[in-house]
């Protein structure tokens, strides 16, 4: 071979070797890789410094920069940017390693103010740590910074993609603020708690809801999402911030309902009966209402009516009882008067017919006086005397104690035997006296009850007489 053939064969694999070299170079550019090794990452990602800084005055950029603190998932950063109110034009993400340029192609409008969020949806890409509440921070394109806010708390089963949604009121047609199909003009998300906060808005008119974003295209769509209305829009005053604006996406009557067996109610040994007491429980509540359910075949409604009986054991008293069926294999047992304390009861269930001998019994004892708290507490209107305001107090422990009273505002209202134990408390205006929260409507707007809701427990120690507080209702909005 002569060295003319070597010279092609060392061109021919030169020029492989630099291709695979300008290959790898321009992966390694291209895809976007933490830095292996270390110790194992638990730490949500950080802004180490920005352009504009927060609270800036006399913006006169078009663009806003990010740096972090280490590698971010870009399509995470660039769902979660959020800017109010939104620049007209389109928008660029410029990333250069671990830094971003927002470019706005045709800027922001002058002497405004601007509020950004980057919502808990941003993550690092080393191990998916994604932030644990919202970062938020404002500039102006004028002297001056709207610093009117307004803060409260999203009541939710959880808060993934839990927002606070704003929409001016200053549009010819009530149309624009139909969260279904326009977006809103100011955002924010809750924490880890359901609590937000809406920063540095201008001086206006407001209607706002909290939505339950599911689908994440920040509008609301019935089919996915879940929405909250206020009971009234809410007007901003120069430098005014408006605290305890709450939102109810929890259904309270759902949640706290009686009717799912499958969780809640023990099976007898037959697997045909349930029901919310087992054999020999004692320290029943004397006012407890109590439930069955039974498989449907073997027995039906009209066997458990006829059959079923409640005795006292020291009596030897049959006690009436009022079936109020909430399905036809399901029942509600209502008692026209409450059982004595520390007292022996029997529930029967015998069938003897064609296509089923059944016998089923379960005794249990009531609880003597000191397991019971009398609770008291007054109730505030500011806007109408006299408005009914119906009270609940459910047990955070046992779902089946629960109780209800319905006051007079500017009125005390009064539990005169509680069963010790920790409890929730849902209140809420009933100006229509229907016994049912009014959720509101988004589109056509229509306002929601105005409510409260303590959902950290209140501990009630049996034995013991308590005042509890004012609720104070009819002042929302200011």
């Amino acid at each position: 071979m002569n060295n003319k053939f070597f010279q092609y064969i060392y061109i021919f694999y030169g020029r492989i070797i630099l291709v695979l070299l300008f290959a790898g170079f321009y992966l390694s550019c291209a895809n976007q890789l933490p830095p292996s090794g270390g110790e194992d990452d638990k730490i949500p990602p950080k802004i180490i410094t920005s352009e504009p800084l927060n609270n800036t005055l006399n913006y006169k950029n078009n663009f806003i920069y990010f740096e972090f603190d280490e590698y971010v998932d870009r399509r995470s950063f660039e769902e979660s940017f959020f800017i109010s109110p939104k620049p007209k034009g389109k928008k660029e993400f410029d990333w250069n390693g671990k830094s971003v340029r927002v470019i706005f192609s045709e800027g922001f409008l002058m002497n405004s103010t601007y509020n950004v969020v980057i919502s808990k949806g941003l993550k690092d890409i080393r191990a998916g740590n994604q932030l644990t509440a919202p970062i938020n921070f404002a500039f102006s394109t004028g002297n001056m910074l709207d610093i009117s806010s307004l803060a409260g708390k999203v009541y939710a089963e959880n808060y993934k993609n839990v927002y606070v949604v704003a929409y001016i009121l200053n549009k010819n047609s009530d149309t624009m603020y139909n969260p279904s199909k326009f977006p809103a003009d100011y955002i924010t998300q809750t924490d880890e708690k359901g609590f937000y906060k809406l920063n540095n808005l201008p001086v206006g008119n407001y209607r706002i809801f909290a939505l339950k974003d599911n689908d994440n295209n920040l509008l609301y769509d019935k089919d996915f999402d879940e929405i909250s209305v206020l009971p009234d829009d809410i007007k901003i005053s120069d430098s005014l911030s408006l605290s305890n604006v709450n939102f109810l996406l929890l259904d309270i009557e759902k949640k706290f309902s009686c009717t799912d067996y499958q969780n809640f109610y023990p099976v007898d040994s037959s697997g045909l009966l349930y029901s919310n007491l087992r054999n020999n429980d004692a320290e029943i509540p004397n006012d407890l209402k109590f439930y069955f359910y039974f498989k449907s075949g073997l027995i039906n409604k009209y066997d458990l009516a006829e059959n079923l009986t409640l005795i006292n054991f020291q009596t030897n008293e049959n006690i009436k009882l009022v079936f109020n069926w909430l399905s036809d294999t399901l029942v509600e047992l209502i008692l026209n008067e409450h059982l004595l304390n520390l007292t022996n009861y029997k529930f029967n269930l015998e069938i003897k017919n064609s296509n089923i001998k059944f016998l089923n019994y379960i005794t249990f004892k009531t609880a003597g006086e000191r397991k019971y708290v009398k609770l008291s507490g007054f109730v505030e209107n500011f806007s109408v005397k006299n408005n009914p305001v119906n009270i609940y107090l459910y047990n955070s422990d046992k779902i089946f104690i629960q109780y209800k009273f319905q006051a007079i505002s500017d009125s005390t209202f009064f539990f005169k035997n509680v069963y010790d134990g920790n409890y929730l408390l849902f209140a809420f205006l009933n100006p229509e006296n229907i016994n049912t929260y009014k959720k509101g409507k988004p589109y056509p707007y229509v306002p929601s009850d105005e409510f409260i809701y303590i959902d950290e427990p209140i501990k009630l120690k049996g034995g013991m007489s308590i005042n509890l507080f004012r609720l104070r209702l009819g002042s929302f909005g200011n």
